[in-house]
């Protein structure tokens, strides 16, 4: 029994030393069952630039003209002004063509790293699972998606004051635009081909959503929608003023609107004709581990090399370089190069750090 005892004492000490030599090598304790997501942000370009494109930081506030090959990341509002358009291709194979006198909004675009070439002219399906979140304030836009990973998580929302309309693959065209007066809205929502769900965000009440398939519309004309409350009414031809809590049924689009929204499909065609989207680069190694050749006390190998010899918590083992290796502890003749600044450990002769490696797209010709 006192050797039993003095067994499970051994192991239970073991187990401290080893916890205690994670913690202090920066090795964060996963939450049980989490998994980490290896999503990362995607690219969208421009093509197609028509008039007066332009693109907001919404962080940074700051404005700049788009051009062709132009490159737009998420969290950015692109605005068109009159008589412009522009067509943005995104590395999951999506494609707007966002009208004259329009702001969206580009709420989120993340997506898995996927291997190989991928051309959006010649797929059918988006190449990894990706997440996408973008919203139109005004305007008009017409967006083709390719099929989406949904069992895998991949979502694709498209949201207006109005609502949002959850994509599952598809052509379909949104149109939220001012009326004569300015006071009020109308809004379209047309599908081509595939199916989108329309669901209203009036007030607190949750509506269900409607689908609009394949050669149908759901028209709500002169919309108003309370900023505070999100509270949408309608009013009618008579003058008479109602809350509108569940969107209209889809009805037959007019033959005019389908030839429309085609005629914009086929510059989403023509854009990404060409157009190629190369994998993005493999992740280096991120957090705060130790390399090869580090010890965990903080202190220098005393292989050969030259530098200042910088170590601490994120050591650096013989003849690393690179932004990933810090140094807060004792110095020696170890080989870590002077200035080496950053969270992350290298290996020998690598390096490490937070930065994210998004696709890069290509065009084989000009679009």
């Amino acid at each position: 029994m006192h050797s039993k005892l003095l067994s499970w004492l051994a192991l239970i000490g073991l187990f401290a030393i080893f916890a205690g030599e994670a913690v202090a090598q920066g090795v964060p304790a996963a939450p049980a069952g989490a998994a980490a997501s290896t999503q990362q942000p995607g690219r969208i370009r421009a093509s197609r630039v028509v008039g007066q494109v332009t693109v907001e930081d919404i962080a940074t506030k700051a404005t700049q003209a788009l051009a062709n090959d132009s490159e737009i990341s998420q969290g950015s509002i692109v605005r068109t002004g009159e008589n412009s358009s522009v067509v943005l291709l995104f590395s999951n194979g999506a494609s707007i063509n966002l009208a004259f006198s329009s702001d969206l909004n580009i709420e989120q675009f993340t997506q898995d790293p996927f291997a190989g070439n991928y051309e959006p002219a010649k797929a059918m399906e988006e190449p990894s699972v990706s997440t996408t979140s973008i919203k139109l304030t005004r305007g008009e836009l017409v967006g083709n998606v390719k099929k989406l990973k949904t069992s895998a998580g991949s979502k694709f929302t498209v949201g207006t004051p109005v609502g949002a309309a959850g994509i599952r693959g598809t052509t379909f065209r949104i149109v939220y635009r001012p009326t004569g007066n300015g006071q009020a809205f109308n809004f379209v929502l047309t599908t081509i081909e595939g199916n989108v769900e329309i669901q209203l965000a009036s007030g607190t009440i949750a509506s269900l959503p409607v689908s609009v398939t394949d050669n149908k519309e759901v028209v709500i004309n002169d919309i108003v929608v309370n900023p505070t409350t999100n509270q949408i009414t309608v009013t009618s031809s008579t003058g008479q003023t109602t809350v509108l809590n569940t969107p209209p049924p889809a009805n037959d689009a007019p033959v005019t609107v389908v030839q429309q929204v085609q005629a914009a499909a086929q510059q989403i065609a023509q854009a990404v004709a060409t157009a190629m989207f190369t994998p993005p680069p493999p992740l280096q190694n991120q957090g705060q581990g130790n390399s090869t050749g580090n010890n965990a006390s903080g202190n220098s190998n005393s292989t050969e090399g030259t530098g200042s010899g910088n170590s601490g918590s994120g050591n650096s083992g013989s003849g690393n370089t690179g932004s990933g290796n810090s140094g807060s502890g004792n110095s020696g003749s170890g080989s870590s190069a002077t200035g080496n600044t950053g969270s992350g450990n290298s290996g020998s002769g690598g390096s490490s750090g937070s930065t994210t490696n998004s696709p890069r797209l290509t065009s084989q010709a000009g679009v």
